[in-house]
C-alpha cells in the first residue's frame, strides 16, 4: 500500500489497540504511526525485530539509571525510554498492517513489557 490508503490502514490498526493509556494514545501510537508510513513495506523490519529492540532500550535505560547523579545518562535514559514505548506501539500496529500477528509474538510481546518494567524497577 502506498500514500493514503497505507495512511488510512496504519490508522485502522491504531484504532484497534485496546490501550486507553494517556501516554500511548497522544505520543506513542501517532508517532509509531508515523514511523511505519515511511518503513511499513521494509521486508527487513518485522514485529519481532521491534520487539527485540525495544527490550534491548529498555535494559538500556535501566542499565543508564544505575549510574547515580548524571544528567547525560538521565536524558539518555528518558530518550531510550521514550523510543521503547514507540517501539512498543510500532510492533503491535505493524503486525496488524501485514496481518501477520500470532499468538506467540502477543505473548513474547507481553512478556518483555513485563521484564522490561521489572528491569526498571
Amino acid at each position: 500500500l502506498h500514500g493514503a490508503r497505507r495512511w488510512r490502514r496504519l490508522g485502522d490498526g491504531v484504532s484497534a489497540a485496546n490501550d486507553p493509556a494517556f501516554w500511548g494514545q497522544i505520543v506513542a501510537r501517532p508517532l509509531a504511526r508515523l514511523t511505519l508510513q515511511a518503513l511499513a513495506e521494509q521486508p527487513w523490519l518485522t514485529p519481532n525485530r521491534i520487539t527485540a529492540v525495544s527490550v534491548a532500550c529498555c535494559f538500556g535505560a535501566a542499565i543508564a539509571m544505575l549510574v547515580p547523579d548524571s544528567t547525560a545518562l538521565t536524558i539518555l535514559t528518558l530518550a531510550l525510554l521514550g523510543i521503547r514505548s514507540v517501539l512498543d506501539s510500532l510492533d503491535g500496529q505493524l503486525a496488524r498492517y501485514r496481518a501477520c500477528g500470532s499468538h506467540f509474538g502477543s505473548y513474547v510481546d507481553k512478556v518483555t513489557d513485563v521484564f522490561c518494567w521489572g528491569a526498571l524497577y
